[in-house]
């Protein structure tokens, strides 16, 4: 999930909330191209009013973060449950 200046991993349920970056298990290079998705993402949004520039930068970095929520669900294995929100 996606949110301005936001670690882009969330737990689900009654407790849910943004993970910090060290919160799973995770690689380092996986958690740094993790925060590089989020920074893009505010970036993108923040110069243009909070929207998005155009439909191919929304298309570009959904597709990146599909790409990311497979590493992390590769990454993590089966105990864990990986959904990608699209932005």
């Amino acid at each position: 999930m996606a949110d301005y200046y936001a670690f882009p991993l969330w737990s689900g349920g009654e407790r849910g909330g943004m993970l910090s970056p060290d919160a799973l298990p995770l690689r380092a290079p996986l958690r740094e191209d993790l925060a590089r998705w989020s920074d893009d993402y505010t970036q993108t949004l923040l110069a243009n009013g909070c929207a998005w520039p155009d439909e191919q930068a929304r298309i570009d970095l959904n597709t990146r973060g599909r790409a990311l929520a497979v590493r992390v669900a590769d990454e993590l294995g089966p105990s864990y449950e990986v959904k990608f929100g699209e932005c």
